[in-house]
């Protein structure tokens, strides 16, 4: 029921008008649709999304996320497990005491890229059932928990990066606690932590920025905001 227009001026020079005119434009056609249009417009897109999903019937569609959707996943297609054994062991070997890094060995990124690599095997190990990768993730895990700082943040505190590595950081841990089906409290400790960063950094206007301060400002970052929602989803 809601269209968001993301938009704005590349530089205080530039008019708001021609983005004006096209929020109208749009705000005009939404209110203009009935609801008898927008249940076929629905069919349409669903009927859509069901033909994509025919060629990987083994996989299904989810309402949920994360590790838990993955347990309830019936047991893939040899190519495809042969393809993650792969991929799995190309992570492994890429694994340096504990994290990823990027070509360029930035330090600013570590942590998000050491995330999204973790967050890979953990997914690929409820296949894979590999004891290698399970040592891994452990590493990545101690590893992790040492980044964050006082104050709760994952990571260096370096520009526009730091908010993603955060909130990719927690979501990572969050998936490794119910994987491991760890209860220990400096792991659940640090978790919260993480995730009272996130409450608290949240914009008044119920999105998340670079600033990772509350504000007024009513900015909004989609992507930065899809993490950080998600990270507090699976918390």
């Amino acid at each position: 029921d809601l269209v968001v227009l993301f938009s704005g001026p590349d530089s205080p020079d530039q008019s708001f008008k021609d983005a004006s005119k096209t929020i109208k434009k749009i705000a005009d056609k939404v209110k203009a649709v009935t609801e008898k249009e927008k249940a076929k417009i629905l069919k349409e897109l669903n009927d859509v999304a069901r033909g994509k999903m025919k060629e990987r019937i083994w996989m299904g569609p989810h309402r949920s996320i994360g590790y838990q959707s993955l347990l309830s996943t019936p047991s893939m297609p040899t190519e495809v497990t042969q393809s993650l054994t792969i991929a799995s062991e190309w992570l492994v070997k890429q694994q340096l005491d504990g994290h990823w890094e990027t070509p360029g060995k930035e330090q600013r990124t570590q942590v998000g890229v050491t995330a999204l690599a973790g967050r890979a095997l953990i997914g690929a190990n409820v296949f894979l059932r590999n004891p290698e990768i399970e040592s891994v993730l452990e590493k990545t895990t101690q590893w992790m928990l040492k980044q964050q700082n006082e104050d709760g943040v994952i990571g260096m505190v370096s520009g526009n990066s730091t908010p993603y590595n955060h909130a990719i950081a927690v979501g990572y841990l969050l998936e490794r606690y119910e994987s491991t089906r760890s209860s220990t409290d400096a792991l659940a400790t640090q978790i919260q932590k993480g995730l009272d960063v996130i409450l608290a950094t949240q914009d008044i206007g119920g999105a998340w920025d670079y600033k990772m301060t509350e504000n007024d400002s009513l900015k909004c970052d989609p992507s930065l905001t899809f993490w950080n929602i998600l990270a507090l989803y699976r918390g």
